[in-house]
């Protein structure tokens, strides 16, 4: 590179940065989580048609996933012959032709039902099948009271409660309230002498994913909850400047202790320290002296000739002349 040795002024746009505060701001939160068994209940409805003198059992419905499931169910029939209905693989009773049977389980795993009846002219039994579906999602997680508790966990996330990074903007907010027109003044006294900064808003928003894990480390709670919280700082921030927010760490920690006033229900107080940067920025022009450069010529690198080979001993030399 070459440059000429003689300095001219020019003039250059650059962030200036007015003031800049690293600041920790403290959320506290308190909820309720309710540990009362979560029933599901599920309602199912269908014609079938099964065929007569049948060594085969058909299916009318059959649980996956999902233990201890209890319900009713109600079979009409209609067909050729006496129709037997069996509960997880067991009879339990036999349909005549035109009545119907309804009965109730504490546990139901299948339910299927075998057409006895003889194929004279009726080729298949008809019916209709109804069953109503009550069962607990979370059975295999035993959560009576707070001591059932291993260990509670927090973190920041989504709305989904998807953990995020700190430097998601879609989902961790920092927002300035203030308008730059309603910066309002504030004089200060210090060892330096009086200064004036201006008064800023700022909102803190987001989602915190707290999970309850019981002595079998298993996930057995998930609660997502919103957050936001509004702190007022003081900078240097005189009208053209921006304020930039930005969270550099996040410490979440919760905490379960026995509800007060309810017996089956918990409350969840939840800790959120979130250290932030908040910046006081504007573009300013400034003078510089410095000098025009050329880019330099490219260095060739030159190759050097290949020496020849050394003659051998047995051929002589003088052979080789005239």
């Amino acid at each position: 590179m070459k440059c000429k040795e003689i300095s001219s002024p020019y003039c250059i746009k650059v962030p200036k940065i007015y003031d800049w505060i690293n600041k920790t701001a403290f959320i506290n939160l308190k909820e309720e989580i309710s540990l009362d068994d979560k029933i599901e209940s599920d309602f199912l409805c269908c014609d079938f048609h099964v065929p007569c003198s049948s060594e085969k059992k058909t299916t009318l419905w059959t649980s996956s996933g999902i233990r201890r499931i209890g319900g009713s169910i109600c079979i009409s029939f209609c067909g050729c012959g006496p129709l037997e209905v069996f509960i997880n693989d067991k009879k339990v009773s036999s349909v005549l032709d035109g009545n119907s049977y309804i009965a109730t389980f504490s546990d139901i795993r299948s339910v299927e039902v075998l057409c006895k009846g003889s194929k004279n002219n009726e080729t298949y039994c008809s019916g209709e099948f109804k069953i109503t579906l009550h069962y607990d999602s979370e059975i295999e997680c035993h959560l009576s009271s707070y001591k059932d508790v291993a260990y509670v966990d927090c973190f920041l996330s989504d709305c989904d409660g998807k953990p995020i990074m700190i430097d998601d903007r879609c989902n961790l907010d920092c927002h300035v309230l203030t308008l730059h027109d309603q910066r309002s003044d504030i004089h200060l006294e210090t060892k330096k002498g009086d200064i004036t900064l201006q008064k800023v808003d700022l909102l803190k928003r987001g989602f915190v994913t707290v999970q309850v894990f019981n002595k079998k480390k298993q996930l057995c709670l998930q609660c997502i909850y919103p957050f936001s919280k509004v702190e007022t700082v003081f900078l240097c921030a005189p009208p053209g400047t921006e304020i930039e927010c930005e969270v550099t760490s996040v410490d979440c920690k919760a905490y379960l202790v026995p509800s007060t006033h309810k017996k089956k229900c918990v409350d969840v107080i939840i800790s959120l320290l979130l250290c932030q940067s908040i910046i006081s920025v504007a573009d300013v022009k400034i003078e510089v002296l410095a000098n025009t450069c050329k880019p330099r010529e490219e260095l060739m690198d030159k190759c050097s000739a290949p020496l020849p080979p050394k003659d051998c001993s047995f051929f002589p030399t003088q052979h080789l002349h005239s």
